[in-house]
């Protein structure tokens, strides 16, 4: 039985090229991707680079010149790894993008709460000024009465 060749799996160096999001590190060897650090840019360019993955791989497959049945079931766990980390990474940025609308319409609502806080204060001041324009009058008519009643200003 023949073994799958080296190269499956592996994307082409000039694929690698135009999708460089792993963080190649000078060993060679791809540095860890954290997807609960990433930013969804990150994660966008991770779902790209794992289809590119998967393209390349799709592509190996097809030119490989022993297809075994070891070699296409290798290849389809290939496929499936890919398939279930691109998954993990769409969810990862569906949690991102809630969270930001989520967080856009508290700041609608922080923003509307803010106007009608504003407007009742408002509201609340100019009650405060004909409260306290009612008490001068109020004032001015008990001291009138009590004129009145002392006998300094005459009734009518």
């Amino acid at each position: 039985m023949d073994a799958a060749p080296a190269s499956f799996g592996k994307m082409t160096s000039e694929a690698r090229m135009e999708v460089d999001v792993e963080g190649d590190r000078s060993d060679g060897c791809a540095a860890p991707f954290d997807m609960g650090r990433a930013t969804m840019l990150d994660l966008a360019n991770r779902m790209q680079a794992i289809l590119m993955d998967v393209v390349a791989m799709a592509v190996d497959e097809d030119r490989a010149s022993s297809r075994t049945p070891e070699y296409a079931l290798q290849a389809a766990a290939s496929i499936q790894i890919k398939v279930d980390e691109y998954m993990s990474c769409a969810k990862a940025l569906d949690d991102r993008l809630r969270i930001r609308s989520s967080s856009a319409r508290k700041d609608a609502s922080t923003g509307a709460l803010h106007e009608e806080l504003r407007q009742k204060s408002d509201l609340i001041q100019r009650y405060a000024r004909e409260v306290r324009s009612w008490e001068a009058n109020f004032a001015a008519l008990a001291q009138q009465t009590a004129d009145v009643e002392a006998g300094i200003i005459p009734s009518t």
